[in-house]
């Protein structure tokens, strides 16, 4: 199966083998428009932040969320008592 298919096969949504031309093309007397668009490849996402820096803010973040979570518990136990 190919990666990507023919524009006539696309056209008509059906199933290309990727040769040029297609078996398909050929049979239909299409070799003529049979043919491929160049189609750009996706650049990969970053796994790591770009900016090392904020790894560093995000470990911040967590660590004051942390913190706000013990205060609140602190003040709902002491309005409890």
């Amino acid at each position: 199966m190919a990666r990507l298919a023919c524009l006539p096969c696309r056209k008509a949504h059906t199933r290309c083998d990727g040769f040029d031309p297609c078996v398909r093309c050929v049979n239909r007397n299409q070799i003529h428009i049979c043919s491929y668009l160049n189609r750009k490849k996706r650049e990969p996402v970053p796994s790591e932040p770009e900016n090392p820096g904020d790894s560093k803010l995000v470990a911040e973040l967590f660590e004051g969320t942390l913190d706000m979570d013990l205060f609140v518990s602190s003040v709902i136990e002491d309005l409890s008592n």
